[in-house]
């Protein structure tokens, strides 16, 4: 069943959702190596923990690994608050 949602809410969720995406772009590149040419390349430590992370379900992260994705659920929550009726 497919929610009905307003034009406003949807696009709240959905400048939200790029928000998100943005954040972890702006960290992925901070950890990255701009080369010449613009290439990018992102370190081996770096891709063996996020290879690592994408393949395992939340409860098998470590807990200080589970940290980002509480506060970022936190965010949600506040914005999903934010467009209930009546806030």
């Amino acid at each position: 069943m497919k929610a009905e949602i307003s034009q406003y809410e949807a696009d709240k969720v959905a400048e939200f959702a790029h928000h998100s995406w943005a954040g972890w772009m702006k960290y992925l590149f901070s950890k990255s190596i701009t080369l010449p040419f613009g290439f990018v390349l992102i370190p081996r430590w770096a891709v063996k923990r996020w290879k690592r992370q994408m393949t395992s379900r939340f409860d098998e992260l470590p807990q200080n690994e589970r940290v980002s994705d509480y506060e970022e659920a936190e965010r949600y929550i506040c914005l999903f608050d934010d467009l209930r009726p009546g806030s």
